[in-house]
């Protein structure tokens, strides 16, 4: 299975002509972005756009199983952590919009039937920045049945490094909600200042279940991405630059002097 992933890393991120931005494919569906072989957001390439690590199923939708055309993408740019670092983020929702039998982020049982649906969309990050920090956020989730609460969803985030061997696997950590419990939110996923990754493979493991007589909605879930801190050395006062200053000129002073 993860020499099948690390191919698929490999092609997606041998990708070349990212022509459109990301931000005028905001919104559109990962069939829009595979089509096109990728996006540009700032200096970064984002390519692959497929379902990995055993695509997608489920069970008792009238939809049929997820396909790439059913999950929107939306991309932010222009992110700055509480450090400084410059950043951005990717949001995946339902591109049929909530309230449908279709809907792939809403589960409902329905009489004997128990809803389930997996998907696990992928792609890569190249170019610009390497990335140092990630986290993985659930957005307006609803998760349970108030009444019976056996409805869950839970969404698990593999990085992938695939110059890496032989494990490309470097950070997973998830986000579980079930019987009225949370998970953290958001949850930092990698976070090393000093291996940032310049070629990154993200892959998000996504569930959610009905329960035999519940349900389980998210409306989005959000994959934040931030380059390394700036340096935060001190910087020097202005009495300091004075005082350089005059050093230098009796330096100078003294040199003339003894010549």
């Amino acid at each position: 299975m993860k020499k099948i992933l690390l191919a698929a890393l490999f092609a997606g991120a041998s990708i070349s002509g990212f022509g459109a931005t990301c931000a005028s494919m905001s919104g559109l569906t990962m069939q829009d972005l595979n089509t096109a072989g990728g996006c540009t957001i700032d200096s970064w390439s984002l390519g692959l756009w497929e379902f990995g690590l055993g695509g997608s199923s489920q069970t008792g939708y009238a939809g049929g199983n997820p396909a790439l055309s059913d999950i929107a993408v939306s991309f932010q740019t222009g992110l700055t952590n509480g450090a400084g670092a410059a950043g951005f983020s990717v949001t995946f929702s339902d591109a049929a919009g909530l309230g449908s039998l279709s809907n792939y982020f809403t589960a409902q049982a329905l009489g004997p039937i128990t809803q389930s649906v997996n998907f696990k969309p992928i792609y890569t990050i190249s170019g610009g920045p390497s990335i140092a920090q990630v986290f993985l956020s659930v957005d307006a989730a609803d998760p349970k049945d108030a009444t019976t609460g056996d409805g869950l969803f839970g969404i698990i985030k593999f990085l992938v490094d695939p110059t890496v061997s032989p494990d490309p696997i470097i950070a997973s950590n998830p986000i579980n909600y079930a019987f009225g419990g949370a998970g953290s939110n958001p949850i930092l996923i990698y976070n090393n200042q000093s291996s940032a990754i310049p070629l990154l493979g993200v892959v998000d493991s996504y569930q959610i279940q009905s329960g035999t007589s519940g349900s389980a909605s998210l409306t989005s879930f959000t994959n934040t991405f931030f380059v390394a801190d700036p340096p935060t050395g001190d910087v020097p006062e202005p009495i300091t630059f004075v005082l350089m200053g005059l050093g230098l000129v009796g330096v100078a002073a003294l040199r003339r002097r003894n010549s």
